[in-house]
């Protein structure tokens, strides 16, 4: 009986041990540590089509197409991703540290903004669309459902920023889904920008979003589009 109190003591002591585990998210990303930013953005004008992948090998956004340095670009987080390459809103700045150090901090973390698109040639009926594929949490942590969310913001011809889309975070992982949104003609002119922009836990590497092959064109179609299955 003495022995069989050991081991039923051992046990217990095992299940509490487990009990206590839990896997969190590094506070910070050494990759992005690591390496910087080639230069800052060069500050010219596209034309359409503005299209991105994220297929590439440097950690950084593409620096002919966007504006700033604060989402990593990987191919190690999303699960099953539509093209090679995406780039993660993960709550860190692009020197791979938190926002900020206290712990239940919330607000703005990472953003991806455009560079300016000349559209001012352009109708609304030129069916101008931007579309993009998004997942959540991936191999990374999961945003919090009624709390985190994602925007997609327009800026018009008073220079101020637009919000024509909020996502709010699923409760489980789900396969990458597609938006479409039109570009109205308040939007039509010479530096037309869009941003997306997450708002989550500004104290780590947490809270994972993750963007896949951006578009902006014209004469587009949502419902055909969306049905079509792309092989990139």
């Amino acid at each position: 009986m003495k022995y069989l109190g050991y081991i039923l003591g051992f046990l217990c002591t095992i299940q509490t041990i487990h009990a206590q585990e839990k896997l969190t998210p590094l506070p910070s990303n050494l990759l992005l540590k690591n390496n910087t930013p080639n230069h800052s953005a060069k500050r010219q004008i596209l034309n359409l089509p503005f299209a991105d992948d994220f297929n590439q090998t440097s950690y950084f956004p593409d620096n002919s197409k966007w504006a700033d340095n604060d989402v990593f670009i990987n191919n190690t987080y999303p699960i099953n991703p539509p093209t090679l390459g995406v780039a993660t809103f993960d709550g860190l700045n692009s020197a791979g540290e938190p926002y900020d150090s206290y712990n239940n901090s919330f607000g703005k973390a990472d953003q991806l903004t455009s560079l300016p698109i000349d559209l001012s040639s352009f109708q609304e009926s030129d069916n101008i669309y931007l579309s993009f594929y998004w997942q959540v949490g991936g191999l990374g942590e999961l945003p919090e459902s009624g709390r985190d969310y994602l925007i997609v913001e327009f800026l018009d011809a008073d220079q101020k920023w637009n919000q024509v889309l909020k996502i709010n975070p699923t409760d489980t992982v789900n396969p990458f889904k597609q938006e479409f949104i039109q570009v109205k003609s308040a939007f039509l002119k010479d530096q037309f920008q869009f941003r997306l922009v997450a708002f989550g836990n500004l104290a780590g590497n947490s809270d994972h979003w993750h963007i896949d092959y951006v578009l902006l064109d014209k004469n587009r179609n949502p419902e055909f589009e969306s049905s079509v299955s792309d092989v990139a």
